[in-house]
């Protein structure tokens, strides 16, 4: 696979794994700041505990790319790329439709449709 389909597929991993220790981990500041929630939700048990799930899942998918990308077979990491990076085209998109928030689709959305453009063109 190309040095570009490699360094987006980084990228994207990269930023799925920021999410999840943000997700988890970060602050009701922190959260409030990058997701626009307000700190009387935030405080609830429940919502931190859906983030924390959420966060987990954004845990597979940036270790899916990792492993996919550097410990699969040669004959199987373009595929296997392909597949976590769509999963992240996915979610972006319906964050996008869902929240409503072009952020969305900038910040998680995008890198992730390079990343299958750049694998298709080099596979």
């Amino acid at each position: 696979m190309k040095i570009t389909a490699t360094i987006l597929i980084l990228l994207v991993a990269i930023e799925a794994i920021l999410f999840m220790v943000l997700e988890i981990w970060g602050s009701t500041e922190m959260l409030q700041r990058a997701f626009g929630m307000s700190a009387e939700f935030l405080n609830q048990s429940e919502a931190r505990l859906a983030l924390a799930n959420q966060g987990i899942y954004n845990g597979f998918i940036g270790g899916g790319l990792l492993f996919a990308r550097f410990d699969f077979p040669v004959n199987a990491q373009a595929i296997g790329s392909l597949l976590f990076t769509s999963f992240v085209v996915l979610a972006g998109v319906f964050g996008m439709a869902t929240i409503r928030r072009k952020s969305i689709f900038w910040i998680q959305a995008f890198p992730a449709i390079l990343a299958v453009l750049a694998i298709l063109f080099n596979v």
